[in-house]
């Protein structure tokens, strides 16, 4: 079981495998109540379906994603360094990030866009192996994602047994818990972006400058 958590690594487990079960997980109570104790067997069967629930729900969880952040201004992470935005970092902050590529790639990166400068500062960080921190703040902002499509499909189910009239009263409850659980993941989505965005660029520019081959 380590071996296959170790295979699966920090992204996958988080932001595929756990959306996955809370979707299998509601949905089968939803339908069936509570399950009888799983067999060793059928729990690394379980682990497997809930892989491919988590596909899944990630999948749908893209479409939103990108819908949500062009409707709010734009991805954190090209809103830092879009000047003139609110979410902006001042001029001088902006200036070393830029100095910065400017050396990494040996040439000018004014005329790349801010999503592919943040794409190399984020190859560098992973070239010099100090980007732990950062990729471990995009895995909760991606567990987020996942918890939060998990959860509107699993409220959506709910309400359906609801409606053809089975078992409405459990389904009506577990559609307000899981509802009102959405409140405070939607913040930690918000937020942990915001995390991410910047752990990048102040990693990125704190940098000390590695001799290339």
């Amino acid at each position: 079981m380590e071996t296959l958590f170790s295979l699966l690594g920090l992204y996958q487990l988080s932001a595929l495998v756990l959306p996955g079960a809370v979707a299998v997980s509601v949905a089968y109570f939803a339908v069936a109540g509570v399950p009888s104790d799983p067999s060793a067997a059928a729990v690394l069967g379980l682990i497997a379906l809930f892989y491919i629930a988590g596909n899944v729900v990630q999948g749908a969880a893209v479409l939103w994603e990108s819908w949500y952040w062009k409707a709010t201004g734009g991805w954190p992470s090209t809103r830092r360094m879009t000047p003139g935005d609110r979410d902006a970092y001042d001029t001088s902050f902006r200036a070393l990030v830029q100095a910065k590529l400017d050396t990494l790639v040996g040439a000018p990166t004014y005329a790349l866009s801010v999503r592919d400068q943040f794409a190399l500062a984020r190859a560098e960080l992973r070239e010099q192996g100090q980007d732990t921190r950062a990729e471990g703040f995009n895995a909760i902002y991606g567990l987020s994602r996942g918890l939060i499509t998990a959860g509107v499909l699993s409220v959506a189910v709910a309400l359906v047994c609801t409606a053809v009239g089975h078992e409405e009263h459990r389904n009506l409850i577990v559609a307000a818990v899981i509802g009102g659980c959405l409140i405070p993941i939607f913040v930690r989505f918000r937020r942990f972006s915001r995390y991410f965005a910047d752990e990048v660029w102040h990693d990125f520019v704190a940098l000390a400058p590695i001799a290339r081959k």
